[in-house]
């Protein structure tokens, strides 16, 4: 399956699958599922002021 082609309940599925964890978290439509996500994987998102403001994720870690 294409990445690009991830959507709706499939890419809830998928993120699930990866991370080990039963496919009941909504990671893609709710805050704390993605925050979790975010903070278990040590993410930062934020806006890049030298990139003109595009939002950018890096690991940190």
């Amino acid at each position: 399956m294409k990445t690009a082609q991830l959507v709706g309940e499939a890419l809830e599925l998928w993120v699930a699958k990866a991370l080990g964890e039963e496919p009941d978290t909504a990671y893609t439509t709710a805050w704390p599922g993605f925050a979790r996500l975010l903070e278990r994987e040590a993410i930062h998102v934020a806006p890049m002021v030298g990139k003109n403001y595009q939002w950018c994720a890096i690991v940190v870690g």
